[in-house]
């Protein structure tokens, strides 16, 4: 079966796209059925807000592993990279926004999220963590992309 997006251009805003790539990590990492009636029905979704998922489903604790499985999913990596001592910017930059979001979403310490990590310093930590608040601050769109991330879990 092929995929309809390959047999004609199609063009989509970035806001609909990050919104849509959201979704599709989101449904990924944590295995839901279910989405917004709206969404099923083909209407936009975004009237709800911009990069908000609205899902039926139980609201169940967020853990390390989900948090790297729906990042992996998103950037298209293996959790295993994300682990891994590779410093290249794209696997680099994915690790710190599943670092910031662990410890926003998680009560892990410092030193746990770096174990989980690969064995990484508490103090790398700290810095993945500085770096996304401050990319956050400096661009928005990214700012919009984290938050949609935040959101997916809550």
């Amino acid at each position: 079966m092929s995929d309809p997006r390959l047999n004609s251009v199609h063009l989509e805003s970035p806001r609909r796209l990050l919104f849509r790539q959201a979704r599709e990590a989101l449904l990924n990492a944590r295995g839901y059925q279910t989405v917004a009636a709206e969404d099923e029905k083909g209407e936009d979704s975004s009237a709800e807000g911009p990069h908000t998922v609205v899902l039926h489903a139980e609201e169940k604790p967020v853990s390390i592993e989900m948090i790297q499985k729906f990042v992996a999913d998103h950037y298209s990596l293996k959790i295993s990279e994300l682990k891994a001592k590779n410093n290249s910017k794209s696997i680099a930059q994915p690790r710190q926004i599943a670092m910031y979001l662990t410890k926003s979403l998680t009560g892990a310490s410092l030193p746990e999220i770096g174990k989980e990590f690969g064995g990484k310093h508490h103090s790398t930590v700290i810095h993945s963590i500085r770096k996304i608040d401050d990319m956050r601050k400096q661009d928005p769109e990214f700012d919009r992309l984290i938050h949609s991330f935040v959101q997916a879990f809550r």
